[in-house]
């Protein structure tokens, strides 16, 4: 392409842009912010689940808390590596728990070890 083609194609894209409605734009930030309000929400409530049903989990996961982080401080992402079994746990949640409303379950065909631990 030449620059005046190059030029006139960016030209039009800005144009294009220029035309969007501030308003349509509000609303699409406003429906991408609650779908992903409402998959976080979803996720989390199938974490307590969990943690509440398998309460051995609950209790280790809060063990490794407690040795890890300094009382009455916050969990921050440079924490993570140092939470492994919390990681574990909520990818664990992720991973058997199903966000949308015809999706299955997934899980293990035959009990995995990884990483130790058992994945049944």
């Amino acid at each position: 392409m030449t620059r005046g083609t190059l030029a006139a194609a960016q030209s039009a894209v800005y144009q294009s842009c220029r035309a969007f409605p501030e308003n349509d734009l509000f609303i699409v930030i406003l429906d991408l912010f609650f779908a992903g309000k409402e998959t976080t929400a979803s996720s989390l409530v199938w974490l307590i689940y969990y943690l509440a049903t398998y309460t051995e989990a609950q209790h280790k996961m809060q063990a490794e808390v407690d040795e890890v982080l300094p009382k009455g401080t916050l969990a921050t992402l440079q924490d993570r590596a140092r939470l492994p079994y919390t990681e574990a746990v909520i990818h664990d949640t992720l991973r058997v728990s199903s966000l949308s409303a015809n999706g299955g379950s997934h899980a293990a065909s035959k009990d995995t070890m990884l990483g130790g631990l058992c994945y049944p």
